[in-house]
């Protein structure tokens, strides 16, 4: 392939149009075509070869060889810097899955040992493929000003504020809440750190370490047993029944913290859960018990302290209902003990021990 245009041989950034192109050739000559029906010769008629992306998914969301740009963060200037998630999935099944890339442990994003790095104000579309390490981190860290959305669970994507739109003057402005990074299918990230904004964290099948930090976040740390650090501000820790073993540990940093159960199955709430200090009477553990089978428990450190505290929870239905009113667990670790308690709750809220 040539390379000897102005274009490619001056603009080849990451992140424009010059470096996609780049890409989206290399990508032909791995032997990819374009995911729709337009604009190939391989039978001879101007035709891509079947199979094709559904119309929904045929944009440069999902494949650098898309013809087509994605509303998630089609604003003139961003275009994907590596083979996007479909793109990544077509050519491990056509040479299979790379072990050894990144198979240490790796940081993404802020301080970047990935070979790149973000910067907040900054585009940057991508999809991270990583073969091992039991410590990868995608990372923005406390400077990090605006709020972030990170999803661990493979294929999925996240919003990392950085994309960004370029005005008529040529000024590049950051579009916040685009989800412009994926993890690609077989990449397994273990943990993931927020900023100073307003941050969602989602974990994965692993044991993931998540750290929200400053701001209002809300943590869900998923299947596997996982450790969940809010931070400063006033967090929400979010777990379904059999998601595992959690521990939130809010590191003496206060806050007005609320804790959600919820279940894809039906259960009566508080009446399914048991209580139980810890830690020699400095933390609260909350055992799971729905028909008094053990399906997962949460662990939260140092309740003893006002600035670890998590101050209220709320339970829900499997439709998403709320199964009676807050509970204030501030209360309930205060008449709990060294052994498993059990509490009702009555109409107006008061807590009483079964």
């Amino acid at each position: 392939m040539s390379t000897t245009s102005s274009g490619l041989t001056n603009n080849l950034t990451e992140g424009n149009y010059y470096f996609k192109t780049l890409v989206h050739e290399i990508g032909h000559a791995l032997g990819l075509e374009h995911p729709g029906d337009y604009n190939g010769n391989t039978k001879g008629g101007g035709q891509t070869d079947a199979p094709y992306l559904p119309k929904a998914l045929d944009n440069r969301h999902y494949s650098i060889m898309s013809y087509y740009n994605s509303s998630e963060y089609h604003v003139s200037g961003v275009y994907a810097s590596t083979p996007m998630l479909y793109d990544v999935a077509a050519i491990q099944k056509l040479y299979g899955a790379n072990t050894s890339v990144r198979a240490g442990d790796t940081r993404y994003g802020v301080g970047g040992t990935a070979g790149f790095s973000w910067t907040e104000n900054k585009h940057f579309v991508s999809t991270i493929v990583d073969s091992g390490g039991a410590g990868d981190i995608i990372s923005v860290g406390p400077s990090w000003r605006k709020s972030v959305y990170i999803d661990l669970r493979q294929g999925r994507f996240s919003a990392i504020s950085g994309v960004a739109d370029t005005t008529k003057s040529g000024e590049q402005k950051a579009v916040s809440g685009k989800k412009n990074v994926a993890i690609a299918y077989g990449t397994i990230i273990e943990r993931a750190e927020g900023g100073s904004g307003h941050d969602k964290l989602v974990g994965n099948e692993a044991d993931n370490g998540l750290w929200g930090n400053d701001g209002n976040d809300t943590l869900i740390g998923g299947i596997g047993n996982d450790t969940l650090y809010g931070g400063r501000g006033n967090d929400t820790y979010r777990y379904t029944l059999g998601d595992g073993n959690d521990v939130i540990d809010e590191q003496n940093k206060g806050g007005n913290d609320i804790l959600e159960i919820a279940s894809a199955i039906d259960w009566d709430g508080i009446s399914d859960l048991s209580f139980k200090r810890i830690n020699g009477g400095a933390g609260l553990s909350i055992s799971l018990r729905p028909d008094d089978y053990l399906q997962g428990s949460f662990e939260i450190n140092n309740m003893a302290s006002a600035n670890s505290q998590v101050e209220t929870l709320k339970l829900y239905g499997n439709n998403n209902s709320r199964l009676g009113l807050d509970i204030d667990l501030t209360s309930v670790f205060a008449k709990t003990t060294n052994m498993e308690t059990k509490f009702r709750q009555t109409s107006t809220g008061a807590l009483a021990i079964v």
